[in-house]
């Protein structure tokens, strides 16, 4: 079935494009754009129409980009180029372009450009296409990445793992992750590891590594299992330091169940812990021994709150 638009139906159909089309003069000068252009690379039409398209075009692409130019002309069908072109901001998109002669006889000897930007795809394609940029990345971030066999032992590293355990790579690869884990830990993370059968979970734990002079760093630990990855074959680990989120946590609890001013077990303490004892089948008698400091009211009184304060901090 053929349908025939009218004028206004095919500039409405030019606006709709998701892509940047753009009519450029075999002088490389801009005859139109539809507003996906505008909104794309941040132009006002209204400026730029008639005005050459030279210094929107990255210096270093300008060549490529006139001789393609020039050689759309000759061709049904011009072919696809990547080029950088400067926004409205002064940065610069990287674009696909491919373009075609008008057919109109208004616009003689001018070429329609269709360019789609590519940061969204290069993002995508990062990881199978720059393996060294990738590389770079992962050694920059502040997470610790580990590669695992099967069986544990530790394959890779990023270079996290010298900054915050001051573990050489050298020294590291080889070992059973849970030789760098906490003795109090281990035995979980053992577990976590050897559940890893090839099924493609994730699975998280905190646990404290070991660094090089023997302090523990608290760690959040995820553990993705690509054992039956073709390509990884291993179990991927993700380790991020969580020093002060651990000490958060303490200094939490202990307000919680400690007097701010005296730093003694607080009502909420003493009842937890009375009742632990009452509960234990040990049949062993317990004592409670009960202080109190006489007037102290006079104290607070003739030498103010701080004075009194004081002395239950010294008595205490």
């Amino acid at each position: 079935m053929t349908t025939t638009f009218d004028h206004a139906a095919l500039a409405a159909l030019l606006q709709a494009i998701p892509d940047p089309v753009v009519v450029v003069g075999a002088d490389a000068t801009l005859r139109w754009a539809n507003d996906r252009a505008e909104q794309a690379f941040g132009w006002r039409l209204a400026d730029l129409q008639g005005g050459p398209l030279v210094p929107f075009v990255h210096p270093d692409d300008l060549e490529t980009a006139l001789l393609s130019l020039e050689s759309v002309a000759k061709k049904e069908t011009g072919t696809l180029i990547e080029i950088r072109v400067r926004r409205g901001d002064g940065s610069y998109a990287p674009v696909e372009i491919r373009g075609a002669p008008c057919c109109s006889a208004d616009l003689p000897d001018a070429v329609i450009l269709v360019a789609r930007e590519t940061t969204d795809r290069r993002r995508w394609e990062l990881g199978a296409g720059d393996t060294d940029l990738l590389a770079a990345i992962l050694d920059a971030a502040p997470t610790v990445t580990l590669l695992l066999d099967r069986g544990g032992a530790i394959q890779g590293a990023s270079r996290a793992l010298t900054r915050q355990l001051h573990r050489g790579l050298e020294q590291t690869l080889g070992l059973p992750l849970v030789d760098l884990v906490a003795p109090a830990d281990r035995d979980a993370v053992a577990a976590l590891v050897a559940s890893c059968d090839g099924t493609q979970g994730t699975r998280s734990i905190e646990a404290g590594l070991l660094a090089v002079d023997g302090h523990v760093v608290p760690m959040s630990l995820t553990l993705v299992d690509l054992v039956s990855d073709a390509v990884v074959r291993g179990i991927v680990v993700g380790a991020s330091d969580i020093s002060d989120l651990v000490e958060a946590r303490s200094t939490l609890h202990h307000r919680a169940n400690h007097d701010d001013l005296t730093g003694l077990p607080n009502r909420t303490h003493l009842l937890r812990r009375l009742s632990e004892v009452l509960d234990r089948d040990d049949a062993q008698p317990h004592t409670l021994l009960f202080c109190d400091v006489d007037r102290l009211k006079p104290v607070n009184d003739r030498h103010g709150h701080r004075a009194g304060d004081a002395l239950l901090v010294e008595v205490a």
